[in-house]
């Protein structure tokens, strides 16, 4: 009767064990789970957060009121530049040098790019795309503006459809922040 007892203890200690293990293992499990659901949820909502502050960004590139003595006083200027020359060089130069104040937040805004498409895959990386693309026409249109700059005019060309394009890229936007909004919603 001894030995029954014993082996019976045996096998609900066996049984014990290997429930508290699985247990144990489930609970771990469950926890990792949730870890890694709250690391994504924190990402995503900063990366919201750095959608809505990109937003003001481009607001304040693209802002029509400018100072261009405050805000192009680093502009690079050229020998024997008359005072109507600089003026329109500083005018045309605003959008360059707030781009190039900015420059930090966008290094670290497409930053977060490449988070995305490692936990949610290539397509959460599309709306990083759309600004970027219009952050590179914005720069490329400004600069084009800038250099364009003869003597105290602006020569784009005689196309009209031309400049239009160009100030056009300068001065509006695409929002992108809706698209996140599909990666970034609990499901």
């Amino acid at each position: 009767m001894a030995d029954l007892l014993v082996k019976l203890q045996t096998i609900a200690t066996i049984i014990a064990t290997g429930g508290g293990t699985y247990i144990t293992f489930a609970g771990l499990h469950a926890w990792k789970r949730e870890m890694k659901g709250r690391r994504d949820i924190e990402l995503c909502q900063q990366i919201i957060a750095q959608f809505y502050e990109a937003e003001e960004k481009v607001r304040e590139l693209r802002s029509p009121m400018s100072y261009p003595s405050v805000e192009s006083p680093d502009r690079p200027k050229l020998d024997h530049e008359s005072e109507t020359e600089a003026r329109v060089r500083d005018t045309h130069y605003v959008p360059i040098a707030r781009w190039k104040a900015q420059k930090d937040f966008w290094n670290d805004f497409f930053s977060y790019k490449f988070r995305m498409r490692a936990l949610f895959g290539p397509n959460a990386s599309r709306p990083f795309e759309k600004v970027d693309e219009a952050l590179r026409t914005f720069t490329a249109s400004a600069f084009t503006r800038y250099e364009s700059i003869r003597g105290d005019r602006v020569e784009l060309g005689d196309d009209r459809a031309f400049r239009q394009e160009i100030d056009a890229a300068v001065w509006a936007f695409r929002q992108s922040r809706t698209k996140l909004d599909r990666y970034c919603t609990p499901r």
